[in-house]
């Protein structure tokens, strides 16, 4: 269900790959409002946030883990989601047998603390921090770099290359050559004009965001039968490979065979890595545990638009073999981590 769920990250990549292709070569779009230009380019921008401020309603209608609500002694409102799961699912048999009356209190020492201690903004800082510090003390303490670690060598690799993709097709497109080996200019002249870039790259981008279709399906079918453990180590050893291999290659062909190969793998990883994060830590340490982990990635995500941006022109093999080199040692890491697959979990 969690790579079910993973899966639209790549569904919301294709839409946007998409929408720029559709919107930005074809849509001719020039309205100058005093100092402002709305191009289309600023219509692809506007088009785009629609999911996000729709996904912000759905938030308020999610409900709260039941399991959470148990955690810390919060039976009765367990109780009345877990009815409400009940009736959703058997809309049909509701009213009949196997309702739930009662429920039994799980025996933490933690719940008959935790109304107090987050009825004030002091008190919430405590707790966060107070459940940060145990991600990182015995028995966590590996399972938590580890996945700080992993989720940042796949953050950078993942976003640092999707992000200069359509900048290096471009480059290709016009001196031809490969990522990492462009032509040269063959006029003594070169026309620099805010011209729009051809539709092509585009389409390569889409073609690479498409590329990761493949990957979403193998890993819903395979994650409960070999393992997420075995997927995220396989995907990030073939993701470091290949992004070794695009340093290597000396055509464009070549160069987008193999960028829909790093994407079609990685996101492998990420489903996998998305899973395993869900299962590792116990549940009242789950959504901190969680938190710490999303914000090392985004900062995997900022070093790596970073990195790129400024060695890709210049030195091209930094941030390739860099990227090569961080995702194989993520694989590396996960080999130790526990596979909880089919067990049940704390």
């Amino acid at each position: 269900m969690v790579s079910l769920l993973a899966s639209f990250w790549m569904s919301g990549t294709i839409l946007a790959a998409g929408l720029a292709w559709f919107i930005i070569p074809y849509t001719h779009i020039d309205i100058h409002l005093q100092n402002f230009v709305y191009t289309n380019w600023r219509l692809y921008l506007s088009v785009c946030v629609i999911p996000s401020l729709t996904s912000v309603i759905f938030f308020f209608l999610l409900p709260e883990s039941p399991k959470f609500l148990l955690s810390i002694g919060d039976e009765t409102e367990a109780l009345a989601i877990l009815k409400l799961i009940y009736k959703k699912n058997h809309k049909r048999a509701y009213g009949h047998k196997y309702q739930v009356f009662s429920l039994r209190s799980l025996k933490d020492s933690n719940s008959s603390k935790h109304s107090s201690t987050q009825s004030t903004i002091t008190g919430k800082l405590k707790h966060t921090m107070k459940n940060t510090t145990s991600l990182f003390k015995n028995p966590l303490l590996y399972n938590s770099v580890a996945l700080m670690i992993i989720s940042f060598t796949l953050s950078f690799g993942y976003y640092g290359l999707s992000m200069w993709f359509p900048s290096m097709f471009n480059k290709i497109e016009k001196y031809g050559g490969s990522i990492c080996s462009p032509g040269k200019p063959t006029n003594a002249t070169v026309n620099l004009t805010c011209q729009e870039p051809n539709s092509d790259i585009y389409f390569d981008g889409f073609l690479t965001a498409v590329s990761n279709l493949p990957g979403n399906i193998l890993s819903m079918m395979l994650v409960d039968r070999i393992g997420r453990k075995i997927l995220l180590v396989v995907s990030m050893v073939i993701s470091g490979l290949s992004v070794f291999f695009i340093w290597l290659v000396k055509t464009k062909v070549q160069s987008l065979a193999l960028s829909c190969l790093f994407g079609g793998i990685s996101v492998i990883g990420w489903n996998s890595l998305d899973t395993i994060s869900s299962e590792i830590f116990p549940t009242q340490l789950r959504s901190t545990g969680l938190g710490v982990q999303t914000a090392t990635l985004r900062i995997g995500a900022i070093l790596g638009n970073l990195v790129f941006g400024i060695l890709i022109n210049a030195q091209c093999a930094i941030p390739m073999l860099l990227t090569s080199g961080l995702l194989l040692l993520g694989g590396l890491l996960a080999i130790k981590l526990p596979d909880l697959t089919g067990k049940d979990l704390s």
